[in-house]
């Protein structure tokens, strides 16, 4: 039999920590592709203790939802980059529910902004989740201008893609399939 409650394609839950529960608004657009609930909790679960009193940078942040969480998990600063408006305006209003100065938003294109983001700004992780048809290589290349010594690098991929090995002057550390999404953790 077929529950009656009506499941709201519009909203995203936070999963644990602080806020576990608040829900968070976003709305279904063609450039925009949500991280699956079992992605995230594999990666808290990878990151762990890693996340908290850090300062997690969240690029191609679409709605937020990784960022978010781990601030829901004790990230003491989470910034966003989104490049587009409508993602954007999303973003921003699910900011407004946690009347907090430690979540921040960019409208900018992350492969412009990102580099003197993180010459200019401390940062202890970086979640990268670019569109699936974006060539990785562009990451790459931008990720090598970008001093990641004792920093924590997540790539969220197309699982089709091998990554590297080494990336900059960190290593692969490990790589988790989820369906057509696969997680790669730099250290």
């Amino acid at each position: 039999m077929m529950s009656s409650k009506k499941i709201n394609k519009s909203s995203i839950k936070i999963i644990a920590g602080k806020y576990k529960g608040k829900i968070l608004h976003m709305d279904i657009l063609p450039n925009t592709r949500p991280t699956k609930s079992i992605v995230k909790e594999s990666l808290f679960d990878t990151l762990q203790d890693s996340i908290k009193d850090k300062v997690l940078v969240e690029v191609f942040a679409g709605y937020g939802s990784v960022g978010f969480e781990a601030f829901s998990r004790g990230a003491k600063k989470v910034i966003f980059i989104e490049k587009d408006s409508r993602s954007y305006s999303v973003l921003f209003h699910n900011i407004n529910l946690f009347n907090s100065s430690h979540l921040i938003a960019y409208n900018e294109d992350s492969l412009i902004f990102l580099e003197q983001f993180c010459r200019d700004n401390e940062f202890d992780i970086l979640y990268l989740d670019p569109p699936f048809c974006l060539d990785y290589n562009v990451i790459f290349a931008l990720l090598s201008k970008i001093n990641l010594i004792n920093k924590i690098v997540v790539i969220e991929h197309i699982s089709s893609f091998v990554m590297p090995q080494n990336l900059n002057n960190l290593s692969l550390y490990k790589s988790r399939k989820f369906g057509k999404t696969t997680l790669s953790y730099y250290f």
